[in-house]
């Protein structure tokens, strides 16, 4: 009811500002300015609060929590499930004056369940996170436990299902809370609060960093002579620290908004070196795998991003890899490729390494291949032969054969390097003819050709086979002029 009221008053003030804007030109004799800016249709459409606010959302729903006594919640976050998680503080339930109160609820605010956490005296959870591990951090204040006669901060852990895993207490001997919890991202947590009990001043602002079990890592004080305290805290992109919440120490006024930047403890990671293959090398294996050294000086995991192409600068082709180690796959023969590493820890900045380069070797073609099979012949009769080459790299290889007749055979592949493969051929006619064979490897690489030649004689009225009488032929090949023909025929 207060805020359509408030509406319709501010809707009246801007309606006599135009009211009044006509008026005075009016006054003047300038009408036909008044009359344009007294719109009758501007005016009625205006004293509706719509026209200049839109319209209001609807509530969706609405839930309370809480007994006979005192109840409240202070902090409330959406969890990765949908539902929420609030906590505050319940003097309803518990064991003491009052307790910490979590409650987790489905996502149309139905209560799933709640938890307690206190002793006999007041506890309080002023903000609550889920966790990366789909449990909650709670930090508040508690006077049940702790080392203190007043307040200490109080920091609790808890599983997804709201069962305590560990608390920690900080604090002195005066009053000392905690007003807001992150989790950070080392796994780790941060605290911001107020304390009495350190500082410069009445209260100061209170920052607490603590390790995944919610051991102080280290603290530090902000304020001046007078009441300074948090209210919020979020770690910032670069791994430091934005705190915000009220000074009466600082500022024009008696009491002012008060943003505090604490920057990075953190040291970016080392620059990636140690190259391999090294920075410009040569004769490169197509086959060879990328690797160099990294590390981070303060022990932060370090995750590397890829840079890897032939183009310089190159193209991402990997990221967020912990890996110190790439596998580009088989890269091209006689190519030069560019690559870089860029390191990163949790936080900003990143080192960015050298941008590196190498020359794969050149692609060796096959040997040629080595033909077996019968160097002569009948014409019409079928043969068979044998082709095997070897390939420098082990690649896959095709043969081309051409039969000397005007007869080839076309690329027939991929066979194994060094494995014997067989082809039939037929010749049709007599004469002498030249097996040509060679190989091409999976690259495209074209060895030489290998030859046998073969004859292919008219049919023979004899055949001698008598050893003797072939190696005289051989041998005095002009003595025995007939028989010799006839031997050959």
């Amino acid at each position: 009811m207060q805020k359509s009221l408030w509406k319709k008053e501010l809707v009246f003030v801007i309606m006599v500002l135009f009211i009044g804007a006509s008026v005075v030109p009016s006054i003047s004799g300038n009408f036909r300015k008044a009359s344009n800016i007294l719109d009758t249709d501007f005016i009625e459409n205006t004293w509706e609060p719509e026209y200049l606010f839109g319209d209001p959302p609807d509530e969706e729903w609405n839930n309370t929590f809480g007994g006979t006594d005192y109840d409240s919640g202070l902090s409330v976050q959406q969890t990765t499930d949908g539902g929420y998680i609030t906590t505050g503080y319940t003097s309803s339930y518990g064991a003491g004056d009052d307790d910490v109160w979590l409650i987790k609820t489905y996502s149309n605010g139905t209560k799933w369940w709640d938890k307690t956490f206190g002793g006999s005296n007041s506890d309080y959870g002023y903000s609550v996170e889920q966790t990366t591990d789909g449990g909650y951090i709670i930090t508040g204040r508690t006077e049940s436990y702790g080392v203190g006669s007043g307040y200490d901060v109080w920091l609790v852990k808890t599983d997804s299902d709201g069962n305590e895993e560990w608390n920690n207490t900080f604090g002195g001997g005066s009053l000392d809370i905690g007003e807001s919890v992150q989790q950070t991202a080392d796994g780790g947590y941060i605290v911001a609060g107020d304390t009495v009990s350190y500082g410069s001043g009445f209260s100061d602002v209170w920052l607490i960093k603590t390790d995944t079990d919610g051991n102080k890592e280290w603290n530090k004080t902000f304020g001046g002579s007078s009441y300074d305290s948090a209210e919020s805290v979020q770690q910032t992109t670069d791994g430091g620290y934005i705190i915000t919440g009220h000074t009466e120490s600082y500022g024009v006024g008696s009491s002012d908004v008060w943003l505090i930047r604490v920057e990075t403890e953190n040291n970016p990671p080392y620059e990636p070196t140690d190259p391999y293959p090294e920075d410009n090398s040569i004769d490169v294996d197509v086959e060879t795998n990328l690797g160099w050294t990294g590390g981070d000086p303060d022990g932060d995991t370090v995750t590397y991003d890829v840079y890897f192409g032939t183009t310089s600068p190159p193209p991402k082709v990997a990221n967020n890899q912990t890996e110190i180690t790439y596998e580009p796959g088989t890269m091209e023969y006689d190519t030069t490729y560019y690559w870089q590493i860029v390191a990163w820890d949790d936080y900003i900045p990143c080192t960015e390494g050298p941008i590196w380069k190498f020359t794969t070797r050149e692609n060796q073609p096959p040997e040629a291949p080595r033909i077996n099979g019968p160097k002569s012949g009948k014409p019409g009769n079928i043969y068979s032969y044998t082709f095997v080459t070897e390939d420098p790299e082990g690649h896959n290889i095709s043969y081309e054969i051409d039969w000397g007749d005007g007869t080839v055979d076309p690329w027939d592949g991929p066979h194994e390097s060094n494995t014997i493969i067989s082809r039939n051929h037929t010749w049709s006619e007599k004469g002498t003819y030249t097996i040509m064979a060679r190989a091409k490897d999976a690259h495209g690489a074209i060895g030489e050709w290998g030859t046998l030649e073969v004859t292919m004689p008219k049919n023979k009225p004899f055949n001698f086979n008598f050893p003797l009488l072939n190696w005289l032929f051989e041998r005095f090949p002009n003595m025995f002029p007939i028989l010799g023909q006839l031997l050959t025929l």
